[in-house]
């Protein structure tokens, strides 16, 4: 709590200028708030699924200071250069997933089930609104998940302030962009500061084809279309299930064969063939396969080793919670 003690003794200086409040809030303050991602985890699993509430808050703390950092330092993020109204949206989008496990939570706890089950509806056909008008209005391409993610300081900040492109470097004053020796002169002029990730620029989407367009529109409507197969077919029918997992599929099999992707798009293609293994544990699959094979290894193999016994008694507790919460289970 050093950090803490001298941002008490700087306040009390009156002939402290507001730069160095800002430099001290960025250097003291903003990796603090890192610590927090743990801190409300720990909480959460101390106090139990109320206190998820702790971890909305902190994700939205986190993307405030993020905007701040940015805005403060000056840095050349990709982000801001994305159109107001897709910037927007995609914070709402952002905000939405942060608080959706929350509202679930506390509508079934105030408003009983149907009260979670009308929330559930709303936040489903929030987001696949929301998404499907950036992708088919504002062509914003593959939807990728988280919609803005964190800053990443260790990429973006050095000890001098923010990193430069390796393929050039910006003065501080003029503003002007210098090509380095080391930088691909078949890379023009224009795009010296692209292509760094969050330091510079945001590549262009992929332009999607008609099928896949389709295919990336159900991927959206992926929950909202579970919701209501359920609602017609029942919460233990396979007809839901076997209706989300050929939706992915069809999703992942129209970008297969897709060689010019962004490095966003590729890692969000990635994520989604890993998330394919949930489907192992969303029921009705988990209450007739997996249940027995999972909870019986967990139980009799693992418990047995030491330290990962401490592991293995937290997944216990958490498999039914996680089972009972629409947003964790089938929301991702």
């Amino acid at each position: 709590m050093g950090w803490l003690l001298e941002t008490q003794s700087l306040l009390h200086d009156r002939k402290l200028p507001f730069a160095s409040l800002r430099t001290l809030y960025l250097d003291a303050l903003a990796p603090a708030t890192q610590q927090l991602s743990w801190v409300r985890e720990c909480l959460r699993r101390l106090h139990g699924s109320r206190d998820v509430l702790v971890y909305s808050f902190t994700n939205l703390f986190t993307y405030f200071n993020d905007y701040l950092m940015c805005k403060s330092t000056g840095a050349n993020i990709g982000r801001f250069k994305q159109p107001k109204l897709q910037q927007f949206l995609l914070y709402v989008l952002s905000a939405v997933e942060c608080f959706e496990v929350s509202m679930e939570m506390m509508a079934q706890q105030r408003l009983s089930e149907v009260g979670k089950w009308m929330t559930v509806m709303f936040i489903s056909v929030l987001k696949t609104v929301i998404r499907c008008y950036m992708l088919l209005v504002l062509k914003t391409g593959m939807c990728t998940n988280p919609p803005v993610p964190f800053l990443n300081r260790a990429h973006l900040f050095g000890a001098n302030g923010p990193k430069q492109s390796t393929q050039a470097w910006q003065g501080q004053r003029s503003g002007r962009i210098f090509r380095s020796v080391h930088s691909d002169m078949s890379v023009p002029y224009n795009q010296l500061l692209l292509g760094d990730g969050e330091a510079g620029g945001v590549a262009k989407p992929t332009k999607l084809s008609y099928h896949q367009l389709i295919t990336e529109c159900l991927h959206c409507s992926r929950p909202l279309i579970h919701l209501v197969a359920m609602v017609m077919f029942g919460q233990k029918s396979w007809k839901p299930w076997l209706i989300s997992l050929a939706i992915d599929i069809f999703s992942l099999q129209s970008f297969h064969r897709v060689n010019k992707l962004t490095s966003s798009e590729r890692s969000e293609v990635m994520r989604r063939r890993l998330l394919l293994l949930l489907y192992l544990l969303r029921s009705p699959f988990y209450d007739s396969f997996t249940r027995d094979k999972l909870l019986g290894f967990l139980k009799n193999v693992l418990s047995k080793i030491p330290i990962i016994n401490m592991v293995t008694d937290m997944l216990l507790s958490y498999i039914p919670i996680w089972q009972d919460t629409y947003s964790y289970c089938w929301m991702s």
